[in-house]
């Protein structure tokens, strides 16, 4: 085979952001894995970003992914594709491999 250089493949997906400010987005985009046991707080060391919110409490929620159940955290991006899928992005890691096309209403 010849060497190559290749682009990804671009992906459109639906994101969001897990912090107090954006909860109707999140029961929007999450509402089939959310329930009164995968919605839990946690303490400011356990954030990814605080979102500009002061505490004393952030949140945290279990997702499941490909991979099984994970732990997004305060400040950590939801990603849910077409196909149903979710995983779980740093704020740092979402904003290099994602540019936002348009905030969903």
């Amino acid at each position: 085979m010849t060497s190559l250089i290749a682009v990804k493949k671009q992906t459109e997906v639906r994101a969001v952001q897990l912090c107090w400010a954006d909860m109707d987005d999140v029961y929007g985009v999450l509402w089939e894995i959310i329930n009164p046991y995968s919605l839990y707080k946690i303490g400011p060391e356990d954030v990814s970003d605080t979102c500009r919110e002061h505490g004393p409490e952030y949140l945290a929620l279990e997702v499941p992914t490909k991979d099984g159940v994970s732990v997004a955290v305060h400040g950590d991006y939801i990603i849910r594709t077409d196909e149903g899928d979710f995983s779980i992005l740093h704020p740092k890691v979402f904003e290099k491999e994602y540019d936002i096309i348009t905030e969903l209403p």
